[in-house]
């Protein structure tokens, strides 16, 4: 379970902006709307607002109860999915360099069949692991793949073989459609960001990070791209500033002591979340990029490696890596920074969460507790997919 911090001192307050540190020395910057703290002795505690605890409570009669699991099975690991923007269809990336592809069947019940495995083998290369998916804003039935061969695919489902292959540096490692659709961006292993025009596929601008990147997306209004890198930071690049330069680094925000590995913004544009390898996520506030609370897990040591938020955003899952055999996915209530449910099993580790983008469902790949030990060395170890739909 996630916990608060253990707060040993205020450091100041001003204009209801609150300094705090923990007993693991890393520091909190709390905004506006934080400032309902009562003292006890040198610590503090958070009050919540009637409101808020009234959203709360509501949130947690949601887990109440739950459907069981849909399980969609796979003979190799699962390295990423993504649902398509209006939300039929969900992908799914192996490491045999396979694209599996399921469709809600209507919109009353969640019941998914398999549409098609698409092979990211082809004469013009060897095919490779799939590493990262993202779906097509405006042409809802197309499905972009980076892979580990140095190559990007698009793919349209309605069709047998690829419609576009983008060649890279190196390994891909993120790719992303902005949100209009316009373009790609793609993060290989040399530490370089590419864009691509989402029309013809060939790539405009390119830029290098100063470390490795884990992932990359949009920001909502598309003039900007959002990377996590090794060094615990969000490094924030803009497309083009108002001297004609492209992909310039406009600013970084460090979130993490080590490498940040996740991190997902809200539909809404109220919260930024961040995950790393110290276990923490960071909440933010997206827009002024003010740190709002950083959460932790109860045992040190669980990198927290995939979290995503559901529609409203009123809820933030959290996927965390193979830890003392006790993997997790936590439930957090974004406005209270509660875990309020935990999805568990000993026998799963997860690596990738993603809420449906209008639905109360939630998608996520594990891998069989057998190849739990092995599962970072070895990419044939068997996965599933679990659709999770909690109800009141």
């Amino acid at each position: 379970m996630f916990s608060e911090c253990e707060v040993i001192k205020i450091y100041g307050s001003v204009f209801n902006f609150v300094l705090l540190t923990d007993f693991s020395g890393m520091f909190f910057f709390f905004g506006p709307g934080y400032s309902n703290f009562k003292k006890k002795g040198m610590a503090c505690s958070y009050v919540l607002p009637p409101k808020i605890k009234s959203d709360l409570e509501k949130s947690s009669r949601l887990f109440s109860v739950h459907t069981p699991f849909y399980q969609i099975k796979g003979n190799r690991k699962i390295n990423c999915l993504d649902w398509s923007v209006p939300g039929n269809h969900l992908g799914v990336g192996l490491s045999s360099g396979v694209i599996g592809v399921w469709q809600i069947d209507d919109e009353k019940t969640v019941t998914y069949k398999k549409k098609r495995d698409f092979t990211t083998t082809r004469s013009s290369h060897k095919g490779g692991s799939v590493q990262s998916l993202s779906w097509n804003p405006n042409v809802h039935e197309e499905v972009c793949a980076g892979c580990d061969d140095h190559f990007v695919i698009v793919w349209d489902i309605r069709k047998k073989d690829p419609i576009h292959l983008i060649s890279t540096n190196s390994i891909v490692v993120s790719v992303a459609y902005s949100k209009d659709g316009k373009y790609l961006a793609i993060a290989d292993r040399t530490n370089t960001i590419s864009v691509v025009d989402g029309r013809k596929y060939g790539v405009i601008y390119t830029q290098k990070s100063d470390c490795s990147i884990y992932s990359l997306k949009w920001s909502l209004n598309d003039n900007f791209i959002m990377a996590s890198d090794k060094d615990g930071k969000i490094q924030i690049y803009s497309i083009k500033d108002s001297n004609g330069r492209v992909l310039s680094k406009k600013h970084s925000i460090t979130c993490h002591n080590g490498s940040c590995y996740c991190f997902d913004i809200s539909s809404n544009g109220q919260y930024l979340a961040t995950g790393g390898a110290d276990g923490f996520v960071t909440l933010w506030d997206y827009k002024s990029l003010t740190c709002i609370k950083g959460i932790r897990r109860e045992k040190p040591g669980c990198a927290v490696t995939s979290l995503s938020f559901s529609k409203d955003p009123t809820l933030l899952a959290v996927g965390t890596d193979s830890c003392d055999n006790n993997t997790f996915i936590d439930i957090i209530h974004t406005q209270s920074q509660k875990s309020i449910h935990r999805i568990s099993n000993k026998d799963m580790m997860i690596t990738a969460v993603k809420w449906h983008p209008k639905r109360a469902i939630l998608a996520f790949s594990d891998i069989s507790g057998k190849d739990r030990e092995s599962s970072h060395a070895r990419d044939d170890s068997p996965s599933s997919v679990l659709v999770w739909n909690p109800k009141g």
